[in-house]
Order: C-alpha cells, then structure tokens, then sequence
C-alpha cells in the first residue's frame, strides 16, 4: 500500500481513510494525435469467491501423482469410509497445524469435508438451532446466503472491514 501512496495511486485522509486517487494519470485521455490503445480481447472471467481457475490446475502433474497412488493403494483407501476422512491425511493434518500454528490436535479433532458448502452445514447443524441468526460478510459468497437460508438460519449482512468485524459493526448490521 505504502508504493501504490508513493506513486500516487493513493491517497490518505487523517481519520477517514485511504482512497484512490482522484487524478491518475494513465487514466488522462491521450494527448492529441496519439491513436487509441486496442481493447484487450481476452475473456472476462467472473469473479466467484469459493471457486479457483480452473485453467490453472497442474492436470497432467495431478494424474501422475493419482496414476503412481494408485497403482499400489493402501489398503485403508478401498475400505468403506471414515465419515471423518481418511485417518492417515486427518493425523498429518494435526501434525501440521501442531508444528506450523502451534495448535494442539488430535486426528480426532480434525474432519475432512467435501468444502466449504459441506463444512458450513456441518457446523449449523452441530452448533446453531433452527432459526438463529449469522452473521456474514458482505460482500460474500452467494452459495453460503442461500445455504443458510436452506438450512433454516438467519442471516444478516456485515459489511467487509479490513480489520474484520467489529462489534459496532455486528451491532449495526443486526438492528437492520
């Protein structure tokens, strides 16, 4: 932030806040003479928060890896299911939370889930009765809107800060 300040992209209100500059000046329209840029003919992708690009997936390195697990599977990965997930990934899950954010868990602890759509239900199930209310970020993820919805909770919009949500905000955005 400090560079995009310094060249001027920026600009800095004691006590309101930092905004973009009112005056950029690539954005100035060319001097006389000077023929237009062409348009980037590229295609716009949307933006959809939850979902990667899937252009830039390693497809061929992933098979390799897949082709060579499964060529000699343990025998654990053709066994019915742990409704938790595969113990040995939930134990190196647990490992790497202990040594790299100094979180004490056990494999016990840890659940596997499809993604965010599955550990959001999972969560309103076990810890939100019917009808209690959450509180979301907006802007959000649609999916997680209408799946609240779906599941029978409340929900009410809290506007995006960049130090998250704060309980004036919460408060705010509860009342409305």
């Amino acid at each position: 932030m400090t560079r995009l300040i310094a060249e001027g992209y920026l600009q800095t209100r004691p006590g309101a806040g930092t905004f973009v500059a009112g005056d950029l000046p690539h954005l100035a329209p060319p001097p006389p003479g000077v023929p237009p840029l062409t348009r980037h003919t590229a295609p716009v992708l949307p933006f959809l928060p939850g979902l990667p690009d899937q252009r830039l997936f390693p497809h061929r390195l992933w098979a390799r890896h897949l082709e060579r697990a499964w060529r000699a599977p343990e025998a654990g990965l053709l066994d019915r299911a742990d409704p938790f997930g595969w113990y040995p990934l939930r134990a190196s899950i647990a490992d790497h939370l202990a040594v790299w954010r100094g979180l004490a868990c056990t494999p016990e602890q840890v659940v596997i889930t499809s993604g965010a759509r599955d550990v959001t239900e999972i969560l309103c199930h076990a810890l939100l009765p019917p009808g209690a209310a959450v509180a979301t970020e907006d802007p959000g993820w649609p999916v997680q809107q209408a799946l609240l919805g779906d599941l029978g909770r409340g929900r009410f919009r809290c506007a995006s800060a960049p130090k998250g949500l704060t309980r004036q905000r919460f408060r705010r955005a509860r009342r409305r």
